[in-house]
């Protein structure tokens, strides 16, 4: 014969728990497919000396934490006037120019995903001119000017930039909560 063991407190689910009550793990909060980041937080927890185990971390179930944050760009377009966020869709890199034409001297470099602040009122053709608040320092753009082509069928490249949220367009269709993590704290 062999010993009967029974599992440690913790070691297994009870079939009795519904799954809606049962904690998440690590492995459910990454999987999810609503958003593209999630933030997370846990506890750790301590568990009963006699399950001879290390303490475990256990997710904090708490809304605030799954709530989809609003980018840098679009908080900052929020704060201007006649502003709007596009988004590269050209990759791996889109060039960014010191002047509205393709011999302009490159100043920056862009990666596909990444997200600029446009001033709507100085667009010149297919042309967009960057705000200074797409940069990390606004007070330092690489550039007096920078322009990014938004359209490049021209030069058969085809769409570069998409339109993500401009003046007047509220949520944008991002899901993103009218709230920035500043106003939470």
């Amino acid at each position: 014969g062999g010993a009967n063991l029974k599992p440690f407190h913790g070691d297994s689910i009870d079939d009795e728990a519904s799954s809606e009550t049962r904690p998440l793990d690590l492995g459910d909060v990454l999987a999810r497919e609503e958003s593209t980041f999630v933030i997370g937080a846990w506890t750790l927890e301590a568990l009963p000396p006699e399950c001879c185990r290390l303490p475990e971390l256990r997710p904090v179930q708490d809304p605030l934490l799954n709530m989809p944050w609003k980018s840098r760009a679009r908080r900052r377009a929020e704060q201007g006037e006649n502003l709007s966020v596009w988004r590269v869709i050209y990759g791996p890199r889109l060039a960014i120019r010191e002047a509205p034409s393709p011999s302009a001297a490159p100043v920056e470099v862009l990666c596909k995903g990444e997200e600029v602040v446009v001033d709507d009122g100085a667009s010149e053709g297919p042309w967009l001119r960057l705000s200074p608040a797409t940069w990390p320092n606004p007070a330092l753009p690489p550039a007096d000017a920078c322009w990014a082509l938004q359209d490049g069928s021209e030069f058969g490249l085809g769409i570069l930039l998409e339109r993500v949220w401009g003046p007047g367009d509220g949520d944008g269709g991002d899901g993103a909560d009218e709230r920035s993590a500043a106003e939470v704290h």
